[in-house]
């Protein structure tokens, strides 16, 4: 008795947001109750606008968009309470992926500084490999050249014995390779 009391109060002007707000108030408002009473809801909003008063021009299509623009608050409010969850859901899984994302390339970087610091170690161990050959070949040309050759620039060893009569520098590499006989015997 009360509810149709209040639907007395609202008078022969019903649109579509007052029929909602009533419903509401008194907890008729279902899904189902609502896609099977939109085209009655429509039709009141058609009648309440009475088709003689609408008249032809902007007045008509103003009231035909309000017709639909309530319509359309009809279908999406129940759409949007079934697809909220959904939304959180893939909202959820963005912002997942995108933290996935973000600690995969943190997970590349570092492995790719990883990689840069062992190939610079092995460039630094390769250098220092190269570098004790060379020094070794180096040390034994030194003392290969030590033994063949003389430590001056003037051909003459350091221990060298000097014969007093020729004034000559007795070399003793150069004995050995002549088998023990003097260079500069006289006879």
């Amino acid at each position: 008795m009360l509810a149709l009391h209040d639907l007395l109060e609202l008078g022969g002007g019903i649109l579509v947001a007052d029929l909602l707000e009533f419903l509401q108030r008194h907890g008729e408002l279902g899904i189902l109750v609502l896609v099977r009473g939109l085209p009655v809801l429509l039709a009141a909003d058609l009648l309440r606008a009475g088709w003689w008063g609408l008249g032809f021009g902007f007045r008509f299509l103003g009231r035909i968009l309000h017709i639909a623009e309530g319509v359309l608050v009809l279908f999406l409010l129940p759409l949007w309470i079934l697809l909220l969850p959904v939304l959180l859901f893939l909202v959820f899984l963005f912002v997942g992926s995108l933290l996935i994302l973000v600690l995969l390339l943190v997970f590349l970087v570092l492995l790719l500084l990883l990689i840069l610091f062992l190939l610079i170690l092995l460039l630094f161990v390769l250098v220092l490999f190269l570098l004790r050959r060379r020094l070794l070949l180096l040390e034994q040309l030194l003392k290969v050249c030590a033994q063949l050759g003389p430590v001056g620039g003037l051909g003459v060893e350091l221990f060298a014995e000097i014969d007093g009569l020729q004034g000559v520098a007795d070399d003793g590499f150069l004995r050995v390779l002549l088998g023990g006989l003097e260079a500069f015997a006289v006879g």
